[in-house]
């Protein structure tokens, strides 16, 4: 049988050549627009046979062959059959059952079949097919070809995959949607010197045709054709065996320096997940192979068994790589893993429950690996779980108003689902379900979910029936509860009054703009809160009461006795997927506290104070920026992370869309400094052993906005560092490296500086320092430079593609300079860039929110408007020209108040003052207590 295989292999190059014009087939182009397939067909098992030559891998042939038997039974009589296939070049048989015709559908890539017969249920049937498909050369989907330079400065190639969502049907017939789970025993034919890693482990290797050998794996489990995966490579790779797992890191030879890490804590996070699901991962597969890619499009792919990376996303050295990337590492892996148990072993049904996977990866990513962390270092993962998912998905969520269980169909939606609504959201939502049901109940009613479901598909149902019989005393079942967190788009805002000893809660959904008048959902709403007389305050995220969505809910007695002028606050450790607005009166109480002792407040309910009463401002719910910055003009004592976080994004945002204004823009700057003056003075810029991982994260944090604030001192205490660096080599803290390189860069006036990153660039082998480097050389305001930047990214042999829109985000983000330059040679280039990067379309998505006047809205108009411009520019043109005009017209309504308020105080002794109190402070090691 094997050598019939390989017999078969060696000769499947010539057959599919001339297949398609010696075909006897009838080949029907089918007009039908119909994405689905429908529900007949229950395939069990595929043998896949895939031959790559050596000119595939060596980018002179990007057709390669393949056959497949795909063994199937029916629901139902039928004469028809549907699967999606990478083209035409294709030629099938069914046993003895003859295909009179096939019709293929370019759009839809759904193959149609008519037999000559009916098929009849409860019968096995064997659909063989010999075909031919191509390497992608456009998009890092499919199979595609990468590339690297080797130690002798040559190019090596490889070929990787990525399946998910719907690419699968790019590289084999098959059943590509995640309902048609099977097993499948995978061959792959590839050149002599190269190895090759698919989802199980290798069965045999064995001599095929010229120059190539055959490599057999044995059968998977049953999975989706979006989980598989396959890689040919002359990747090396470090091992270690333990508790029937064969753990492998690959990555080209050169890094090899790079794979301990990873390896190290792939175990201990497999081992966790073991512990929390009960489900060993060991039944399932008995090697866990992750490989760094020069070129992959997301961060990770959780391919069963065989999961790929970007490199910067696998590979850490901890001598020169800093402990943010540590940590994004790690979130990463855990992510990926966590995926083999949700997403692998219990898959959502269909792409419109994608949070089903994408949301419990993000979840775990935190929880889990907070838990394996706090072990060793208090790293506070539950906590930057709120400043780091949950508030800036709560601005995503308003903006897009996206159900987690929105309808998607075709492929573009569907990759549209693979957003922070999926992820972030869906995450919120679940973190909010176990702080309802507490985390025993909670953690009960998974593990009966993943048994369940085990190999199969999933639905929010399905969830809802395994948390259900847990014993949780609610006012309705969990599913009740839940539904309309599930299927409402957005999410409420709970407005908080007093009414003489009562507490009244009314929600309503929340909006930035209230003209939309369609935006009327209601939720159950649990509710923690915290009054000031309690005696354990914020002890609990667990609710005390309900909002019913039908009416407001009445907290009777609240504020009477020793109560009756309290403070409280609503969502106590923001356990709850939802904004909190009070009555003028409650919201003094808060400032008040605030003002006198801040730290009586939890300090991730500060972040949610200041996080809500931002994005008040900046919706149309009647809060302006003069009562925000009064209400909050206790940050001048904060010095906790969390608050800061929050601060600085909105800060941020707010500064964004005043830039170039500026006398606007300039007051902004000083008015930011005037509230950083407590935390910038309680931090120095040299680091310390003994700094935790949050200190760490809030040096960054600080330092990186003063100097983008224009705080003198920074500016020059990072200038110096920066210079230093350059004429000695001098080593820069590697946690604020990226903070010198950056401001260090931006502040020169020596076109060789520029110069000098590219060429560090270029020369290190560190993939996180190039991210780092590469962020910073767009920090320049030299047009001239920015321009020689863009073009750089649109060559494969000096930036990798998959870095291309980090390049661009890096120009347009850092300045308005930047921003128009992007913009400018957008237009200018439209044709080329589309050419080499595809979804170049996205690049212009990305930079609208930074357009701001009437003069980028004209250019946008006038782009939109030419015939030569790709209709998917077309289509993000016209979403960024509303985007950009919402941002001038927002700026307009708030101007008047803004200028009010920011010409009541000084700059120059904002500036000054602030200036003085961090060079008396400047050598102090003082940390914040948190």
């Amino acid at each position: 049988m094997l050598k019939d295989k390989m017999i078969l292999l060696g000769i499947l190059l010539l057959l599919i050549s001339t297949f398609a014009t010696n075909s006897s087939y009838k080949i029907i182009q089918d007009d039908t627009n119909d994405f689905l397939l429908p529900d007949i067909v229950t395939p069990f098992n595929y043998k896949l046979n895939i031959a790559f030559s050596k000119d595939n891998l060596d980018s002179k042939n990007d057709t390669f062959g393949g056959n497949v038997e795909i063994s199937f039974y029916v629901k139902k009589e039928t004469t028809t059959i549907k699967l999606h296939a990478p083209s035409n070049k294709i030629k099938i048989e069914i046993g003895t059952i003859a295909v009179k015709d096939q019709k293929f559908n370019e759009t839809t890539s759904v193959l149609t079949l008519n037999l000559s017969e009916k098929l009849a249920p409860l019968t096995k049937y064997v659909l063989k097919a010999n075909y031919a498909a191509d390497i992608n050369t456009k998009y890092m989907r499919g199979a595609y070809r990468s590339s690297y330079k080797n130690r002798t400065g040559n190019d090596e190639y490889l070929i990787a995959t990525q399946f998910e969502p719907t690419s699968a049907r790019e590289v084999f017939p098959c059943f590509d949607e995640p309902k048609y789970k099977a097993t499948f025993d995978i061959s792959i034919t590839h050149p002599y010197g190269t190895q090759t890693l698919s989802n199980a482990e290798m069965d045999t290797t064995l001599p095929s045709a010229k120059d190539t050998v055959v490599t057999t794996f044995k059968e998977t489990k049953k999975m989706s054709t979006y989980l598989v995966g396959f890689i040919v490579t002359k990747f090396t790779f470090d091992t270690v065996k333990e508790s029937g797992v064969t753990y492998k890191v690959w990555s080209r030879d050169e890094l090899k320096g790079y794979r301990k890490f990873a390896l190290e804590w792939s175990k201990k996070i497999l081992l966790a997940l073991e512990a929390f699901t009960g489900i060993n991962y060991a039944t399932s597969n008995t090697k866990l192979d992750q490989i760094a890619l020069p070129d992959s499009q997301p961060a990770g792919m959780e391919n069963w068994g065989l999961v790929t990376y970007k490199e910067k996303s696998l590979l850490f050295n901890g001598k020169e790589s800093s402990n943010f990337t540590q940590q994004s590492i790690l979130e990463t892996m855990a992510h990926e893993l966590s995926h083999q148990w949700f997403g692998d072993l219990v898959t959502c049904h269909w792409w419109d429950d994608a949070f089903l996977n994408e949301g419990f990866a993000t979840y775990f990513q935190h929880y889990l690996l907070g838990d394996i962390i706090n072990e060793l270092s208090p790293w506070e993962m539950d906590n930057q779980f709120v400043v780091d998912k949950l508030q800036p998905v709560l601005v995503d969520d308003a903006l897009k108003n996206d159900a987690l269980t929105r309808k998607v169909i075709q492929p573009e939606d569907i990759r549209s689902k693979f957003d922070s609504i999926s992820y972030n959201k869906g995450a919120s939502i679940i973190r909010m379900i176990a702080n309802v049901m507490g985390e025993s109940a909670f953690k009960a009613g998974l593990r009966k979910y993943l048994k369940t479901k085990s190999y199969s598909n999933a639905s929010p149902s399905d969830l809802f029936n395994s948390l259900e019989n847990e014993k949780v005393n609610l006012p309705q079942k969990i599913g009740v509860l839940m539904e309309g967190w599930f299927n409402n788009p957005g999410y409420p805002i709970i407005t908080a009054t007093q009414q003489d000893e009562d507490l009244v809660l009314s929600q309503k959904q929340f909006s930035y703009n209230n003209d939309d008048k369609a935006k009327h959902a209601k939720w159950y709403i649990p509710i923690s809160y915290t009054l000031q007389s309690d005696d354990a305050k914020f002890s609990s995220p667990a609710p005390r009461v309900w909002v019913d969505p039908k009416k407001d809910l009445v907290i009777k007695g609240a504020f009477s006795g020793k109560s009756a002028n309290d403070w409280v606050i609503i969502n106590s450790l923001v356990s709850g997927y939802y904004r909190v607005n009070y009555n003028g009166t409650l919201w003094q109480r808060i400032e008040k506290q605030l003002r006198e002792n801040h730290k009586e407040i939890n300090r991730l309910n500060r972040a949610q104070i200041v996080d809500d009463i931002f994005n008040l401002a900046r919706s149309d719910n009647g809060l302006q920026y003069s009562q925000v910055f009064s209400y909050l003009d206790y940050l001048k004592n904060e010095t906790c992370y969390y608050p800061w976080t929050a601060a600085l994004a909105s800060l941020n945002f707010l500064i964004t869309r005043v830039a170039n204004q500026k006398p606007l823009e300039t007051a902004l700057h000083q008015k930011s400094l005037e509230l950083m003056s407590g935390v910038y003075n309680s931090l120095s810029l040299n680091s310390s052993k003994s700094d935790t991982q949050i200190t760490l994260l809030k040096r960054k944090l600080i330092f990186s906005n003063a100097c983008k604030f224009g705080a003198e001192n920074c500016t020059k205490q990072v200038k110096s560092l920066y210079d230093a660096f350059k004429a000695t080599s001098q080593p820069i803290d590697r946690n604020l490296r990226n903070v010198v390189y950056c401001y260090g860069l931006r502040q020169s006036q020596d076109d060789k500086d520029w110069e000098f990153m590219w060429k560090l660039y270029k020369e290190t082998e560190s993939p996180s320092e190039q991210i780092e480097i590469l962020e910073a050389l767009g920090c320049t305001l030299n047009d001239k430079q920015l321009n020689n930047y863009l073009d750089l990214s649109l060559k494969i042999s000096e930036i990798h593609k998959q870095d291309l829109p980090t390049v661009w985000k890096a120009v347009y983000s850092n300045s308005q300079e930047g921003a128009k330059v992007a913009l400018n040679y957008l237009i200018a280039n439209h044709a080329a860039i589309k050419d080499y990067y595809p979804n170049a379309e996205n690049l212009l998505v990305g930079m609208a929110s930074h357009v701001i006047d009437n003069d980028g809205i004209q250019k946008l108009k006038d782009f939109v408007a030419k015939a030569d411009v790709d209709e998917s520019y077309k289509k993000a043109g016209s979403l960024a020209i509303k985007t950009a005009t919402e941002n001038v017209n927002w700026i307009q309504k708030r101007r008047t108040d803004l200028e009010s308020y920011l010409q009541l105080t000084s700059g120059s002794t904002i500036t000054t003052t602030f200036s003085c109190l961090m060079l008396i402070t400047v050598t102090l090691f003082n940390y914040m207590t948190v």
